[in-house]
């Protein structure tokens, strides 16, 4: 005899805010590492705080919102399974259970996004660029446009990492 079990408990399928909570912060010290990798190197991508953050996504600025998600995780146990954690203290709370996953689904993806483009796997190209014949196939002026298209995505996400760290 086949014993059928229910799929409808409302748990099971449920994200857990531990283990998404644990994937950003993993995705933040990816970040980090390449942004620090490229600050070595002298990249482009990676501005010196002092600098206007609408030139790209800084490495301070990471870094001190890297910090204040830790703090976060910490004082909530957003990253911790169990008793006391911010998973098992929003149990009663569905609505806010979901703002806060929603909250860190879009964390980790911004965060993810960041580093695919300073590895060269996301590329922005500026529409500007349909204006260019092939004969005027210019590498040094798609590298400029790219550049600059680049640097304007990794602005826009550094303002979303702050505005999600600070929703949370």
């Amino acid at each position: 005899m086949t014993i059928l079990r229910s799929t409808s408990d409302p748990n099971s399928e449920k994200q857990s805010i531990a283990k998404k909570a644990s994937s950003c912060l993993q995705a933040f010290a990816d970040l980090l590492e390449k942004l620090q990798t490229q600050a070595e190197a002298g990249g482009s991508s990676c501005k010196d705080a002092q600098q206007n953050k609408n030139d790209g996504i800084s490495l301070n600025a990471v870094k001190n919102e890297f910090d204040r998600f830790r703090d976060w995780c910490s004082h909530k146990g957003a990253d911790k399974e169990g008793p006391g954690s911010l998973d098992d203290g929003l149990q009663l709370a569905a609505n806010t259970y979901r703002v806060v996953l929603n909250l860190l689904n879009n964390l980790d993806e911004l965060l993810c996004e960041a580093k695919d483009i300073l590895d060269g796997k996301k590329i922005f190209w500026n529409r500007e660029l349909s204006h260019l014949s092939e004969s005027d196939d210019d590498d040094g002026a798609r590298t400029r446009f790219k550049g600059l298209d680049n640097e304007f995505h990794l602005s826009q996400i550094n303002d979303c990492i702050v505005s999600n760290v600070e929703d949370l």
